[in-house]
């Protein structure tokens, strides 16, 4: 698989399979973002890439963190004692 790295004084001319972007986001990043390809799906969060249009800076971003099971069961045990508390207090 060719792989064209990417520096900061050089720009790539052609499409490769892979690129390496910039190491620092230019001004032009701040509006020249797009979203690329379908979400990739990890552990606990879902994510997609998004380049920039004019300098190729590259970026993943987390479009859905799904919860831990175990946390969201922990919670819910504190809640309940925590709501059942207040019942007695009134």
């Amino acid at each position: 698989m060719p792989t064209i790295t990417w520096s900061d004084r050089k720009q790539v001319m052609e499409g490769p399979e892979r690129i390496v972007s910039p190491t620092h986001p230019g001004p032009c990043c701040a509006t020249q973002m797009e979203t690329t390809g379908h979400p990739h799906y990890e552990a606990r969060c879902s994510w997609q890439v998004r380049r920039c249009r004019v300098c190729g800076f590259t970026v993943r971003k987390i479009v859905q963190e799904f919860p831990d099971q175990v946390d969201c069961l922990d919670l819910r045990k504190r809640l309940v004692t925590y709501f059942s508390r207040l019942d007695l207090v009134e």
